[in-house]
């Protein structure tokens, strides 16, 4: 339990708090090449948590094959509610995200932790693979249609603003079209903030892998291909629902390239200096800036969080950059994004034409995020906040 390597840069890093898997889903090879769960313990992950602070990380991301079984290997018997209680006193610590959940082990009172605790983020990564009754059975999931109904009904009751993730697998053997229909209906139904999705691939070693009435290539494709267009509706119904609304997003810093500069419209360059004004989106997006000061290094360790609403624009003329563009598609928030930065809008260096849009993605509760490149080392310019 040495020291990890934060691979996410600066201000966000990846807490794993167990390894190996005690689940026997059918499609997955991953408790044979790692073993069974082995969580560790509060005081480990606590003390990593405070390394990571001190090294400037201000959200943790909390990782396991079944992050919602930590400590129940533990002797004494644990649970996640208990080391997300330990994790959220850690001074420094702003967000803790839940990812890899399972829909059978939610501990007692994590659901209630979760809706009264500021530094649990409104968020649960918890891939669900499936709905139909019968092929939760094939593929040993452990848990009924049912039971996943219910813990979705719940978790959206009961958590205020709640973005769940979740992932499904289409064209599992035996899947027939009904129980596919059966799938998009609760798709339908769960509104999911973020989906993905997967076509079942044959895993040698695995229970599935033998399984009678394999599907063929093309009818798995088809199915996915109808599960994501039904997803992008509702990821667009979702972002226009977000116009409005009040956001706080994590700042990781600006472009390697981008240093501080002015744009067409006269502003202070004080680097304690406010000033509000509405910016001069496109469609019907607005941006909220957050620009550098004339002397502020574009490597910046410092972590600005930032509030505004989407209407009206408020900035502090501080040492990082965070743009929030709403109830855009993708197609048009891209096209307005690379707008923004080419016409320097932002008020900082990443306007200019080093600056590569490599990838946008506008998040399904209305934010966005991308990456840009330059030369061959690609780098996070916009970083997606609280809710994703």
């Amino acid at each position: 339990e040495g020291d990890r390597s934060n691979l996410r840069g600066t201000h966000s890093a990846f807490l794993k708090v167990a390894e190996g898997c005690s689940n026997t889903c059918a499609f997955c090879i991953i408790p044979t090449l790692r073993g069974p769960q082995r969580s560790r313990g509060v005081d480990s992950c606590v003390a990593e948590a405070q390394r990571l602070v001190r090294s400037g990380v201000r959200e943790l991301n909390l990782i396991a094959q079944d992050l919602t079984a930590w400590g129940y290997d533990l002797t004494p018997r644990s649970n996640l509610t208990t080391l997300l209680e330990a994790l959220a006193q850690v001074d420094g610590v702003h967000w803790i995200r839940l990812l890899y959940a399972y829909p059978r082990n939610f501990p007692k009172g994590l659901v209630d932790l979760m809706a009264r605790e500021p530094r649990i983020a409104p968020y649960l990564d918890m891939p669900l693979q499936h709905i139909s009754e019968s092929v939760l059975k094939r593929m040993k999931r452990g848990t009924s249609a049912d039971q996943v109904r219910r813990r979705v009904a719940e978790l959206r009751e009961r958590v205020p603003g709640l973005a769940f993730r979740t992932t499904f697998i289409v064209g599992f053997p035996g899947e027939t079209d009904a129980e596919f229909e059966e799938l998009l209906d609760f798709v339908k139904f769960g509104r999911f903030e973020r989906l993905g999705a997967f076509t079942y691939s044959r895993e040698e070693g695995t229970p599935a892998y033998d399984m009678p009435d394999q599907l063929p290539d093309d009818v798995k494709q088809a199915r996915f291909d109808a599960l994501m267009s039904l997803q992008r509706g509702i990821s667009r119904e979702l972002n226009r629902e977000a116009i409005g609304r009040e956001v706080e997003v994590l700042v990781e810093g600006l472009s390697e390239t981008a240093t501080s500069c002015g744009s067409a419209e006269p502003r202070s360059r004080h680097p304690r200096s406010t000033a509000s004004r509405t910016c001069p989106a496109s469609s019907r997006s607005r941006c909220a800036r957050d620009a550098s000061s004339a002397g502020a290094s574009s490597r910046s360790q410092t972590t600005t969080w930032w509030s505004g609403r989407c209407d009206r624009a408020r900035r502090s003329v501080r040492r990082d950059l965070v743009v929030a563009l709403l109830a855009q598609p993708e197609d048009a928030a891209r096209a307005s994004l690379a707008d923004h930065l080419h016409h320097d809008h932002l008020g900082v260096g990443a306007g200019r034409a080093d600056l590569r849009l490599a990838g946008v993605t506008v998040c399904t509760n209305g934010e966005l995020s991308g990456t840009s490149t330059h030369g061959n080392a690609p780098k996070t310019v916009l970083k997606n906040g609280r809710g994703l």
